[in-house]
């Protein structure tokens, strides 16, 4: 992420002038999902990229910075080192040592549930109090099963829950009091647009099973004849070997495998456009905002947070069905690479995320310390 130049830094100053009075500069705590380690590159894994562009940001504006995540990640702030994948009992037990030695202004939760871990119990102590922030990734569905709901949420003072799109917010608004939409948001100096590039296929790019709907991006890519390069990692081999690999044959469909983040790049620099059209109703995709930063549309099925990133006609194609892809596939040659870029550069850039995080973290501590 830059963050050097100029006009960056004119932000994080004014950004300054709202940090509460008590607040000389924040301390920031972030537990991590316990998949993989947070690292460079990292290939598949959407939580994981949204903590270490916050740390990273939060690093670059003079924060301090403390991420407890997997043990072998690397991270510009301070790691502390959690042993065992999804070992999250562990994870909050790390936590609660820290918290006791030192101080920390919010603890910021991406992880399955946190409340009943004496980590928690430690944050809403009196005179201690600490603002318990959870980022809700996930669908209903996930989350129930996921987060301990024999607490009553709504009543407790030091906790508090972001959604990442609106039709999160509303589709979880029932289990959750959710008061702050902050979308997700990539590194723009990262996921670049470079003028003037080859465009000659189609891209399909996640993980690899039936909801994510690969198989319905080979059929489109078939119809419109043009190629088609599928990356991703395989969850369902069984749906691989049957709806996926037939059609491979190196040539008009190519499959690559997962990739990292520097062999992702180049690929949605030269798509004419990527493709989603799976019936998961994610609620901030990524590839989305990945695909839009290097200057490529997106042609997806209005689904889930879609609709709250791509820009019908502008920069890309919203459908409601495979047919009516092909009605409106015409209509691709009328979008411009730049404004695909300006988007993301307008609305879903790492530094926007950070420096709204930041704001939702000022507000959070100010409330806690006027108990209001």
């Amino acid at each position: 992420m830059v963050m050097g130049n100029s006009a960056t830094c004119s932000k994080w100053a004014q950004l300054e002038q709202l940090r509460p009075s008590f607040v000389m500069k924040l301390k920031i705590l972030q537990l991590a999902p316990l998949y993989k380690p947070l690292t460079p590159g990292i290939g598949y894994g959407s939580i994981e990229r949204i903590v270490i562009g916050l740390d990273s940001g939060f690093t670059k504006a003079g924060f301090d910075s403390y991420v407890c995540a997997l043990n072998g990640s690397k991270i510009s702030g301070t790691l502390l080192e959690s042993l065992g994948i999804n070992n999250y009992e562990t994870q909050a037990e790390i936590a609660l040592d820290f918290l006791k030695k030192r101080d920390v202004d919010i603890v910021h939760i991406h992880r399955r549930n946190f409340l009943q871990t004496r980590a928690f119990e430690f944050c809403k102590t009196k005179n201690i109090n600490i603002p318990v922030l959870y980022t809700l990734h996930g669908l209903a569905k996930d989350l129930i099963k996921k987060f301990d709901f024999s607490i009553n949420i709504f009543d407790l003072d030091n906790l508090f829950f972001n959604a990442v799109s609106r039709y999160q917010a509303k589709n979880l608004s029932n289990l959750f009091p959710i008061k702050e939409v902050v979308h997700n948001g990539v590194d723009i100096a990262l996921y670049n647009y470079v003028d003037n590039q080859t465009r000659d296929y189609f891209l399909s790019i996640g993980r690899l099973n039936r909801e994510k709907g690969t198989h319905i991006a080979i059929q489109f890519a078939k119809k419109t004849k043009i190629p088609l390069i599928i990356a991703g990692n395989i969850v369902d081999k069984d749906y691989f070997e049957s709806d996926i690999r037939p059609y491979i044959d190196n040539e008009n469909v190519k499959f690559l495998g997962e990739l990292t983040d520097q062999e992702k790049i180049p690929l949605f620099q030269h798509a004419i456009a990527v493709l989603m059209m799976g019936e998961y109703n994610d609620p901030c995709p990524l590839v989305a905002i990945e695909a839009l930063s290097c200057g490529t549309p997106v042609i997806a099925f209005k689904r889930g947070g879609i609709p709250e990133i791509v820009q019908d006609g502008i920069t890309g194609l919203l459908l409601d069905s495979l047919d009516d892809g092909l009605k409106k596939i015409t209509g691709l040659a009328k979008i411009n690479n730049e404004e695909c870029r300006k988007r993301i550069e307008q609305e879903f850039s790492l530094n926007q995320m950070a420096e709204k995080y930041f704001v939702l973290y000022s507000k959070l501590i100010e409330k806690m310390k006027r108990g209001i």
